[in-house]
């Protein structure tokens, strides 16, 4: 039985990665969701944060800052991000 819960967990943790970096099919998508269910320890925005930290430090450096504004927005939105987890 334990194999059975380990493959289960495999399976989520593979979905949840390949949900983050490239998408789902319909079907693939709806088996994350049964497993899931099946696994609420999982937390499917941490893979998608970690997919566009990931990203974030791999992109080439702007010459250009970002405008303030859309700055400010960025720091609001992570700071009420973090509150909450």
């Amino acid at each position: 039985m334990s194999s059975n819960n380990d493959r289960s967990k495999e399976r989520t943790l593979q979905l949840l990665a390949d949900h983050a970096t490239e998408g789902l099919s319909l079907n693939a998508a709806e088996k994350l969701s049964e497993l899931l269910a099946l696994h609420p320890e999982f937390d499917e925005s941490h893979f998608e944060l970690a997919a566009a930290a990931i990203d974030l430090a791999t992109m080439p450096s702007s010459s250009e800052p970002l405008p303030n504004r859309f700055r400010d927005r960025v720091l609001l939105d992570a700071a009420r991000i973090m509150k909450t987890d």
